[in-house]
């Protein structure tokens, strides 16, 4: 299980001098700068929301990072009241459960995404632009607009996991040493400016090294999320067709 840290962890891999001389403000918008480039993973947690529909518009929650299914019901359905209680983290799966095996969520009519580009809010499976039934968003990516005009919608979606306003992000040694090598190195690189001996060649010392650590990371943590059973059952299958056509 990956363990998840707030982006102020990186100040502990950073040389004394830097964190007496950088402000900590600076220090994080570096580090949330080469994470975003990168697309790294971040902590993300699952939230259902039932928001009621009004002349054909849904109002989304504020937190909604990407969604994962939309689906309507019509008005006096009861909401299982498992998602409407703080049970807390330890209780979240059994919530979760409740909800998901509910009257309430497998008579609701599933709506898919309909809108003619790829949006970055709508997870891939929602996507069906043949469908008659379904939502668009609209361009502030706050309102869903749906061909019922009334009603509720039951919004199933992930947001950021944040601590204290911080993004959390895996406790993993390379990540860590690849955002501190980072931060050394656009350190380095103001240092350029004021004419200090070395800098330019630090400073892309650092860059060399920051760059070796989180490919790395990277590299193991898109490994971590292949189903190796799957990829073998393609490729066996891939082998059968291709000595099918030969013979």
């Amino acid at each position: 299980m990956v363990k998840y840290v707030p982006m102020e962890a990186v100040m502990n891999y950073l040389p004394d001098s830097i964190r007496q001389q950088v402000d900590k403000a600076q220090i994080l918008s570096w580090a949330y700068l080469i994470y975003r480039t990168y697309q790294l993973p971040i902590a993300e947690a699952l939230h259902i929301a039932t928001i009621p529909v009004t002349n054909h518009k849904v109002r989304l929650p504020d937190n909604v990072l990407r969604i994962i299914d939309v689906r309507h019901t019509s008005p006096g359905v009861d909401v299982p009241k498992a998602i409407t209680r703080d049970y807390g983290d330890y209780r979240l799966i059994i919530a979760q459960e409740v909800y998901f095996s509910s009257p309430f969520y497998q008579q609701a009519k599933p709506l898919k995404y309909l809108g003619q580009n790829r949006h970055v809010l709508v997870e891939e499976g929602l996507y069906c632009n043949k469908c008659e039934t379904g939502f668009s968003i609209d361009h502030t990516m706050t309102c869903l607009t749906i061909d019922y005009p009334d009603g509720e919608v039951s919004v199933i979606y992930k947001t950021l996991v944040e601590e204290d306003g911080e993004m959390m992000i895996p406790d993993d040694p390379d990540l860590m040493m690849g955002l501190s090598y980072f931060v050394q190195s656009r350190y380095w690189e103001d240092k350029i400016y004021a004419h200090e001996q070395n800098a330019f060649q630090i400073a892309d010392s650092m860059h060399v090294k920051s760059r070796a650590h989180l490919e790395s990371f990277k590299g193991r943590y898109l490994l971590s999320a292949i189903n190796v059973g799957k990829h073998n059952a393609f490729v066996m299958r891939r082998n059968k067709f291709m000595n099918w056509k030969r013979n």
